[in-house]
């Protein structure tokens, strides 16, 4: 796989603290969580985390605000055969299909709370379910996330669930606003890594 070139992120001194603090966890497995609002360059960074990991599979991105709920478990999980009308032959599914790589789950905040129940137990289990079946099948890839939405006021709003926010957020990256020339970086998993980065 051909490296890509990121120097151009790293042009300013807030940039290159995101970028370092990235490197730290390319090779980790966790799930990542980028929270920033729209322009600030979220699947930019996932390739970035992608690509540093140097993981063997794809990165597969997924819009998950283009889910239809009545799909968005067969698009995720895949299914059987016969599944549903319409199921006229088996599909993976990007956690399957996403291989030992990386799956980018963009605007995850838009998740139906019946689908995001489905994930939550992917996460925690590393197996998912294809519709249509009762077998659970492991999957590889990580899990990189995303959303411009203020995911707790959700959670008060009952629109999101805390437990799978929990689960997302094992590294949290909150991106400054397009027109904020500061960074603001926080983690909830290890204090191997600074809870606050603030840099001039």
């Amino acid at each position: 796989r051909k490296a890509v070139s990121y120097t151009h992120l790293a042009e300013s001194s807030p940039m290159r603290t995101l970028l370092c603090f990235l490197d730290q966890l390319a090779a980790r497995t966790e799930p990542v969580l980028l929270v920033g609002e729209t322009g600030t360059g979220k699947e930019v960074l996932a390739k970035y985390l992608h690509e540093r990991s140097q993981r063997s599979g794809p990165l597969l991105a997924l819009n998950c605000a283009t889910l239809s709920p009545d799909l968005a478990d067969s698009e995720l999980f895949g299914h059987q055969q016969g599944a549903f009308t319409g199921a006229k032959r088996s599909h993976e599914g990007f956690f399957r299909d996403a291989k030992a790589g990386t799956l980018f789950l963009d605007e995850v905040g838009e998740l139906p709370l019946s689908v995001q129940s489905k994930l939550l137990r992917a996460l925690a289990e590393r197996k998912i379910t294809p519709v249509g079946t009762t077998q659970e099948l492991a999957y590889s890839a990580r899990v990189i996330a995303a959303t411009n939405r203020n995911l707790k006021l959700e959670l008060e709003r009952g629109g999101f669930r805390a437990d799978l926010l929990a689960r997302l957020s094992a590294f949290r990256v909150e991106l400054p606003p397009v027109s904020y020339t500061h960074l603001y970086i926080s983690q909830t998993h290890s204090p191997t890594f600074p809870l606050r980065s603030n840099s001039p």
